[in-house]
């Protein structure tokens, strides 16, 4: 009985190394294999009876181990048996995830994701590299609020590693990883969740005066667009004489972060302001430096 396929194409060989390992059995009879390696792409059964069926199987192997197992097909002795694509037909998506996915999260916008490589048997063709997608679940600043922000990264080639930027701070994400081969995706990886921390807020968008006096002028903003984190309180920094000078004093205003708040300052002489916003963790803050208004009074 004569066995025969179409060999694999050389982009097709992954590796060094290639050979064939020809299966076959009789067919509701033998349960064992018989197997050979060979390097060729034709193998001969011979001493056989005339007309029995058999169960046949080609697989591909090389330097870093098999290829995908291969579909079984049946033959009679006496003749032929041609595999046509027995092989390439099975080249489609890969068939595992990356294992092992982890996350370093290196601040509030940015994370570090690892994993373990999928095997190459598995790849089912040529690598191409992973895709790494997040979701953004939800905001800690109003976390009864389902999200649904969904986010994918292409990283080419051989790798085990990638850095993620332009998350959201102070939020929850889960992230997962897959392998993609010329055909398509790989399964996905198990699900990672992880948290960023609170970050810097934004600038206060406005900072108006009114009601100008001797001895007091009226300030009146409004709370910063994006938080990112839990606002404590806003901090005015003012200074008497020239504007070129070092801000010299300094006011902590606690409130309630109503949608605009004011606040009566009373000092004398030449006034420049700015006016910044104060989060919880080492009590940062962020001014808004273009904001800045001279008083005479």
């Amino acid at each position: 009985m004569g066995i025969s396929w179409e060999p694999l194409l050389p982009v097709e060989h992954n590796g060094p190394g290639l050979e064939y390992k020809v299966s076959y059995r009789k067919l509701a009879v033998d349960d064992t294999w018989t197997e050979h390696l060979i390097k060729r792409h034709s193998f001969v059964v011979r001493n056989t009876s005339t007309f029995i069926p058999y169960e046949i199987k080609i697989q591909s192997r090389n330097s870093h181990g098999w290829g995908p197992e291969p579909k079984i097909a049946t033959g009679y002795s006496g003749e032929d048996v041609i595999f046509r694509h027995c092989l390439r037909e099975n080249l489609s998506v890969p068939t595992a995830a990356p294992r092992d996915v982890a996350v370093e999260v290196m601040n509030t916008t940015v994370l570090r994701v690892s994993w373990t490589p999928v095997p190459p048997a598995t790849l089912r063709g040529h690598l191409k590299g992973y895709h790494v997608h997040w979701l953004r679940k939800r905001s800690f600043l109003n976390p009864d609020k389902i999200l649904d922000e969904r986010h994918t990264l292409s990283f080419p080639g051989k790798r085990t590693h990638a850095i993620v930027p332009n998350l959201d701070a102070f939020s929850e994400y889960t992230l997962t990883v897959n392998v993609f081969n010329k055909k398509g995706n790989g399964p996905s990886s198990d699900p990672v969740t992880f948290n960023t921390p609170e970050g810097v807020p934004e600038q206060v968008p406005i900072l108006t005066t009114s009601n100008a006096q001797k001895e007091s002028i009226r300030l009146v903003w409004a709370p910063p667009l994006v938080a990112n984190g839990i606002l404590t309180g806003y901090l005015l920094q003012y200074h008497l004489s020239m504007c070129t000078q070092e801000l010299t004093h300094v006011h902590t205003h606690h409130n309630n972060l109503r949608l605009v708040d004011s606040y009566i300052l009373k000092p004398s002489g030449i006034v420049c302001m700015n006016m910044c916003t104060t989060f919880d963790f080492t009590y940062g803050r962020q001014c808004v430096q273009y904001l800045t208004y001279i008083w005479f009074v």
